[in-house]
């Protein structure tokens, strides 16, 4: 009964210069400018301090409306109700732990005006499956960025990234070639660490460091071209590559 005429009464309100309401299984958040950050309550790292987060079960759509600049750290971290995420157009920036562990969240769009994708926006989004294009505007891939998207298909980098950075893809275990940028000079560690349909990678021919960890367990790579800019490989960079003739020993 009490849950009867709860669930009555709209569930939405303000949240900076933004507005939220849920209705039937959707989310909207409209209005103009920046999404406020969110933190995570001190001693209890599963309950975000965001105005819906009380209601994630309610919902599985996410629509961000035309307006909105940015999706705040942590806004939608821990929902694991989440399946789909409509980005708007004015979106510039998509900040820290943005979606960490939403766990179900299949498809989402990163609009061309995006600029940052920040530290592990996307960490633990394991059902991710839709291909991922980076906007031209990014100049960095952060660390733990995709972090265990192992249902991620695909992913588009493009030349303007410069950084790529630890662990940013490790465990995307569906990812089966990568093309790096070639203004990358750094392959960090442990950056594809554990994928494991990866069979192919195209190193920047300005690459001078690969770190360590940095291909570890990807059991299925079988073809990596090293640039002569290359000066430094990492420990145990290509441990368990076994098709790669150097896999079986450590780097």
């Amino acid at each position: 009964m009490l849950f009867s005429v709860a669930s009555a009464f709209a569930q939405g309100g303000t949240t900076g210069p933004l507005t939220w309401q849920i209705s039937g299984n959707t989310l909207t958040i409209t209005g103009n400018g920046p999404m406020p950050n969110y933190d995570l309550l001190p001693y209890s790292p599963w309950t975000p301090q965001t105005p819906w987060y009380p209601y994630e079960g309610s919902f599985i759509y996410v629509i961000i409306g035309e307006g909105v600049m940015s999706i705040g750290e942590c806004a939608f971290a821990f929902c694991q109700s989440i399946i789909s995420v409509t980005l708007p157009n004015s979106l510039t920036r998509i900040e820290s732990d943005a979606f960490y562990d939403s766990q179900n969240l299949i498809t989402i769009n990163i609009p061309n005006n995006v600029t940052k994708i920040g530290y592990a926006a996307f960490d633990g989004c394991q059902n991710l499956s839709s291909p991922i294009v980076i906007p031209n505007g990014v100049t960095k891939i952060e660390n733990r960025t995709f972090y265990m998207c192992r249902n991620l298909p695909s992913i588009t980098i493009p030349n303007s990234v410069s950084s790529i950075g630890n662990y940013a893809f490790y465990g995307c275990k569906s990812l089966a070639s990568i093309v790096v940028p070639n203004g990358v000079t750094t392959i960090e560690s442990g950056t594809f660490s554990n994928c494991s349909s990866l069979t192919s990678i195209s190193l920047s021919n300005k690459t001078t460091t690969i770190g360590d960890f940095a291909f570890n367990c990807c059991e299925k790579l079988q073809s990596i071209t090293l640039p002569n800019s290359l000066t430094n490989i990492g420990e145990s960079a290509f441990f368990k590559c076994e098709k790669l003739a150097y896999g079986k020993r450590r780097c």
